[in-house]
């Protein structure tokens, strides 16, 4: 057992959040907060309300606008060069190509 004392907050409250599986929400005393995913829904909708839901959503899509973002400009990069490569080197079509030619 691990005993580990945080003074990062002066709230007594546990911050709720959702994970999946077992470890559904553990608190910083290390204790679950709830019973499972509906039970966590119910709890945080009843104390907190919906902004309790979505509460730390912000910077979840913060973190993903840019990877988004990164991640379209690469693969449309990629695709060019790839199509541009076969094209040189006479590479066989796709299949679904192949059956739009016939």
């Amino acid at each position: 057992s691990s005993s580990s004392s945080s003074s990062s907050g002066s709230s007594s409250k546990p911050a709720p959040s959702l994970a999946t599986g077992s470890n559904l929400s553990v608190n910083s005393s290390g204790n679950n907060n709830y019973k499972n995913t509906s039970d966590a829904v119910r709890t945080i909708m009843r104390r907190e309300g919906l902004r309790g839901l979505y509460r730390g959503y912000g910077a979840t899509l913060l973190s993903f606008g840019p990877f988004s973002a990164l991640n379209f400009v690469f693969f449309e990069a990629f695709k060019e060069a790839a199509s541009s490569w076969m094209m040189k080197n006479n590479a066989p079509a796709s299949p679904q190509q192949q059956q739009q030619q016939q």
